[in-house]
């Protein structure tokens, strides 16, 4: 094994010998010893909770996770989404130092039994992505949100509507909204926001910064993170950053630990709330509202005539859709982007209607199935996504519709590169989730409701897993409960 290296300073080639390297013990193979190690990624999942049926807000923080190496048609199914927590006091953000020392017990191996050849295993978990809105990706991977200067959490382009200029506003606009590139030192990545927040903190102690200047460079850089603030107001001024990131350095001994997961680059753009109830939902508000009286009831009469039969959800009642088209779901615009060419023809303006024929091809293409040539899809994508910001600029609704998710979706083919078919990671089956964790909260005499609820899903989780035939262990024995041991209703079902 040799190959060529190119010295920094003198330019000169020399070739590179396996004798150079320095050779240790790996810390999972020895741990592993001998054993099968196994791999497994995972997909954490964040969002809001009503803890009631009614309409009155009842916030909790919710985190789930789910398993993205499965078979595309088995991920998003509701029994492969597991719980993990649940508060009311605690946000998002505080609940992932929790989640992150459970990740770092996994990351350094987990011993099991393989359940068909009853041989040990090592089990270690990485994470893939972080699913959610954009609010709470904001949050999760320490970004100052999408109405600051800074709304992209990938890159460094900054806003317009603070420019006094109109002429500079006019181009920062363009450059926000068009083709994305990604230089490397322009990508917000978690050793980079990491390295940044201990540079800041250094400063602060050597007193060579005031503790609002350190949080005011950092919201320049598009950072906010509520941990590192927390620590600089703190009187002796500890080292704290975003859990997620990795312990940099500790009383004990000084370390630099690996991010679990790389902040921006792990939290892919979510068709649910960016295309479905961003720029779909934005157009067909404005859209219905600019018809008159005749044309709405032309254009009941086209949706009422609409086979049901070629969506996966059927088609809400024309009345819905056009009487109270702000009380919809994603799923209802989804439906309506697929069915707008046909059903507003002639209803619509030239410009509005070459609009809402690049928001159906841009639905069709993230919705998707089998990517063949990735290569061809982002440029596919690419194109589409060129001629919808084309049509939105001239369209009537322009400004209504220019917003910060518009950036984000220039971001898609980054993504789709990185973690594959926007489906994949797309939050629908995650949202309804949702609803057990409400019943469960519901249930609960909300004297301890995080415990309660945690509770709830441990013993369902414990029950599918000895009904499903998984493995428990007597003495030093594993065991199974077969086929032949279950109950006739568990036995027709398997």
């Amino acid at each position: 094994m040799s190959s060529l290296i190119v010295e920094e300073r003198s330019g000169l080639e020399q070739p590179w010998k396996l004798s150079r390297m320095k050779f240790g013990p790996s810390t999972l193979r020895t741990r592993a010893a001998g054993v099968l190690v196994v791999m497994i990624l995972i997909a954490l999942f964040s969002d809001d909770t009503s803890g009631n049926t009614s309409k009155k807000w009842n916030k909790y923080e919710s985190w789930i996770m789910s398993f993205p190496g499965l078979q595309a048609e088995l991920r998003n199914r509701p029994e492969h989404v597991h719980f993990l927590t649940t508060s009311k006091s605690a946000a998002g953000f505080e609940s992932a130092e929790v989640i992150s020392n459970e990740l770092r017990i996994t990351r350094d191996g987990v011993k099991g039994v393989n359940p068909l050849t009853h041989a040990p295993i090592l089990i270690v978990t990485s994470v893939l992505s972080v699913v959610g809105d954009n609010p709470m990706h904001s949050v999760i991977a320490s970004h100052t949100g999408t109405l600051s200067n800074r709304p992209c959490r990938l890159c460094r382009r900054s806003g317009w509507k603070n420019e006094k200029d109109p002429m500079r506003a006019r181009a920062k606009l363009l450059e926000f909204i068009g083709p994305q590139q990604h230089p490397s030192a322009g990508i917000k990545d978690g050793h980079s926001v990491k390295n940044f927040l201990a540079s800041l903190h250094r400063r602060v102690l050597e007193g060579d910064i005031e503790v609002g200047k350190a949080i005011s460079l950092a919201a320049e850089m598009g950072i906010k993170d509520k941990h590192f603030e927390h620590g600089l107001m703190q009187p002796h001024r500890p080292l704290m950053m975003n859990p997620l990131l990795g312990i940099l350095c500790d009383n004990l001994r000084k370390m630099n630990e690996e991010p679990f997961f790389d902040l921006s680059l792990d939290c892919p753009v979510e068709i649910l709330h960016t295309v479905n109830l961003g720029v779909v939902k934005y157009c067909m508000q404005e859209t219905i509202r600019s018809l008159n009286d005749a044309k709405k009831q032309e254009l009941k009469a086209r949706i009422e005539g609409v086979d049901n039969s070629g969506f996966s959800i059927p088609f809400r009642g024309h009345e819905m859709v056009v009487k109270y088209v702000g009380s919809l779901n994603g799923k209802d615009f989804k439906n309506f982007a697929q069915i707008s060419v046909f059903a507003l023809r002639g209803l619509v303006p030239a410009n509005v209607q070459t609009l809402w024929a690049s928001l159906a091809a841009l639905v069709v293409i993230i919705n998707g199935g089998e990517i063949r040539n990735i290569e061809n899809y982002c440029d596919h994508l690419d194109r589409i996504l060129n001629a919808m910001v084309n049509a939105i600029l001239v369209s009537p609704y322009c400004w209504k519709m220019i917003k910060p998710k518009l950036h984000l979706l220039r971001e898609l083919p980054f993504y789709v590169k990185r973690f594959g078919r926007p489906k994949d990671y797309a939050s629908e089956t995650q949202e309804s989730f949702n609803k057990h964790i409400r019943s469960n909260i519901i249930g609960s005499n909300r004297q301890n409701t995080s415990k309660d609820v945690a509770l709830a899903f441990a013993r369902q989780a414990a029950a599918r897993h000895l009904t499903a035939g998984g493995l428990y262990q007597v003495g030093s024995i594993w065991q199974s409960l077969t086929i032949d041991f279950c109950p006739p209703q568990i036995r027709m079902r398997k």
